[in-house]
């Protein structure tokens, strides 16, 4: 029995059987990176970015909103 590569892109297209070397195994990182919960928030560069346009958008409305 032979360890086979395997792929699925997210449109379904994909391959398979092309033969992997028994003793292979992924990289540390690559296996640990699922239960790394810093790969599930988001950075905090994002979160400053979002902030600062909500600000900006907040500030127009008001700066140009129409008077009665």
């Amino acid at each position: 029995m032979t360890r086979m590569l395997c792929f699925e892109f997210a449109d379904g297209s994909g391959g398979s059987g092309w033969p992997v070397d028994p003793t292979w195994r992924p990289p540390p990182a690559v296996a640990a990176a699922p239960d790394n919960p810093s790969l599930d928030s988001p950075p905090t560069a994002v979160l400053a970015v979002a902030l600062v346009a909500l600000l900006a958008a907040v500030v127009s409305v008001l700066a140009f909103r129409r008077r009665p």
